[in-house]
């Protein structure tokens, strides 16, 4: 944390064995998730005070997108390891694991947290059920892989940012 008008560090958050690769609040600001490039890691970290609250590990490359479900429960991690994770917030436990063909590059909720976009190296952008673990659709139309996804507010379109130098805009399909 800085302080903008001094240009001086407030706290600094040092833990990861390498770059950083990707971070989020929990929705009520009072923890920060990061992902380490190199090291793997998920990192937990208490805003207020800059303590590490807890250390999550599983993937084994490089990080790609770390996220908080909107409700706070969930936090989802991608990685170059071509799997999904989704994790327990509180207590840092993973829950289950999407397993894809190629790494897996961004991710996104919906507002209400109920679907999960993800996109892939293999040019896909895949739609997930949360609550019922199972895909909903296959979206397909990009030449590169999907390095960036944001759902409109209301849910009614997602977008997709590729290396094709394109951003598709999808009618989304949602979870019942």
């Amino acid at each position: 944390l800085w302080d903008y008008k001094s240009g001086e560090p407030i706290r600094q958050l040092a833990g990861h064995a390498g770059p950083v690769a990707c971070i989020d609040f929990s929705p009520d600001g009072r923890v920060l998730a990061s992902a380490g490039l190199d090291d793997c890691t998920i990192r937990l970290w208490d805003v207020e005070t800059g303590r590490e609250l807890k250390q999550l590990g599983g993937h084994w490359d490089w990080m790609s997108a770390v996220l908080y479900s909107p409700d706070g429960n969930l936090l989802i991690s991608t990685s170059y390891d071509n799997t999904v994770r989704l994790w327990n917030a509180t207590s840092g436990k993973e829950l289950y694991r999407i397993e894809e063909s190629s790494s897996v590059l961004a991710a996104a909720f919906t507002p209400d947290g109920s679907t999960l976009a993800y996109g892939t190296w293999g040019r896909q952008v895949v739609v997930w059920d949360v609550k019922k673990r199972a895909e909903i659709a296959t979206l397909e139309g990009h030449q590169g892989p999907v390095c960036s996804l944001a759902y409109a507010p209301d849910a009614s379109i997602l977008a997709s940012g590729s290396h094709d130098r394109t951003i598709c805009l999808w009618k989304p399909p949602v979870a019942d």
